[in-house]
């Protein structure tokens, strides 16, 4: 894991950065990068918050443990969950199991299909996981 300026080092050699490029992008000079890179002098949270703004991971830098990252149909998901109305979203977290859905959490939420012609409605208790049965053969005559 190494030290607070080790790991500064191995986020600019991982940004294909030469020292003085970084110092400039943080609004420094080289002898500063030199100093942090050296662990003579802790960067600031202007410094930090600059490098953050150049693709540095600084939660790494600060504590030696990456940030999360997320795949491209993760974070589009999380994206489309963070702009859904609020019925939405604890729809889907019921449906996943995270949440218990009730009236006093989201009194009204519906999901439709006009392909399957059913309607569930908000209003009631709803307790996850929930199971959808989709489609299916219809009952018919025997032979």
């Amino acid at each position: 894991m190494g030290t607070l300026a080790e790991r500064l080092r191995e986020e600019r050699t991982r940004l294909g950065l030469k020292q003085e490029e970084m110092a400039v992008a943080a609004g420094l000079n080289r002898t500063a990068q030199i100093r942090y890179e050296k662990g003579e002098r802790a960067p600031d949270s202007d410094y930090l918050t600059a490098l953050a703004g150049i693709g540095v991971d600084v939660l790494y830098v600060l504590t030696g443990v990456p940030a999360p990252t997320l795949k491209t149909d993760e974070a589009e998901l999380l994206r489309r969950y963070r702009a859904a109305p609020p019925a939405v979203r604890t729809a889907v977290a019921a449906a996943l199991g995270t949440v218990a859905v009730s009236q006093e959490t989201d009194p009204s939420f519906a999901i439709q299909s006009s392909e399957i012609g059913n309607v569930m409605q908000g209003g009631q208790t709803i307790t996850a996981p929930l199971t959808f049965n989709v489609g299916g053969k219809k009952g018919g005559k025997k032979k």
